[in-house]
């Protein structure tokens, strides 16, 4: 996770990172949450995290659409884990590899629920 409490640089996330990466040796996604992070990060610094040995991808949990959309075109190989439990079926649309969310065990019905309809192309039943 990323230390939000201050206002790092963008070198300081990175090596943050690095030295995780470095330390546990385990495949690692960076946790994307800039609404409590206090700042962006351009899809240049993406790309920069992304190269770190070990780290597969990212949970995205900013409501930056645009930039997760242009993340998964440019990094295909990479893991991206829709992080917003109330857009779930605009996860699915945009095409996230994953979900992590706050409420899916709580909710673990409704969410089969809308990823069974997206799947069979129920565009009603899924939004």
């Amino acid at each position: 996770m990323t230390p939000y409490y201050y206002n790092y640089s963008f070198e300081e996330l990175y090596n943050y990172y690095q030295e995780i990466t470095n330390a546990a040796q385990i495949p690692m996604l960076i946790y994307y949450l800039p609404q409590l992070a206090g700042k962006k990060v351009s899809v240049e610094e993406f790309q920069k995290l992304l190269e770190i040995p070990n780290v597969i991808g990212s949970k995205y949990g900013s409501t930056d659409l645009f930039t997760f959309e242009r993340l998964m075109a440019k990094f295909p190989d990479k893991v991206f884990m829709f992080a917003h439990d109330e857009a779930l079926a605009l996860g699915l649309t945009l095409g996230a590899k994953g979900f992590i969310g706050s409420t899916y065990n709580v909710n673990a019905k409704a969410t089969r629920e809308i990823i069974t309809a997206f799947n069979q192309n129920d565009k009603e039943k899924s939004c």
